[in-house]
C-alpha cells in the first residue's frame, strides 16, 4: 500500500505528522530488512560495485536507473519494475 501512495502521491505538501507517520514506517522497514553497506559489495572496476538484490537496503551514494531507451522511467504506477522501486 505504502508503495502505491509513494508512486501516485501528487507533488504537494504534506503535513508534519504524515511525514512523522512515514517517518516510523520506513525506520520499521529498514529495521525488518537490514542495511546493505558499500563494503559488502564485489567491486568490478575502481568505484565501480555490482548488485542483485533489493536495492531498498544498499548504503550507497548513487544507484544506476536502467530506464527505457527515452531516459523517462515508468508510467505504470506499482509496476514491478526497477524505476519504481527507486523512485519508491
Amino acid at each position: 500500500m505504502l508503495r502505491f501512495l509513494f508512486n501516485i502521491r501528487m507533488p504537494e505538501t504534506i503535513g508534519e505528522e504524515f511525514i512523522k507517520i512515514q517517518n516510523e514506517y520506513l525506520q520499521s522497514e529498514t529495521n525488518g530488512k537490514g542495511i546493505t553497506e558499500l563494503s559488502e559489495l564485489p567491486q568490478i572496476e575502481q568505484d565501480i560495485y555490482l548488485w542483485q538484490g533489493d536495492i531498498t537496503t544498499l548504503k550507497v551514494d548513487a544507484i544506476v536507473n536502467v530506464a527505457n531507451s527515452q531516459m523517462l522511467g515508468c508510467f505504470c504506477p506499482c509496476h514491478g519494475c526497477i524505476d519504481n522501486a527507486i523512485h519508491t
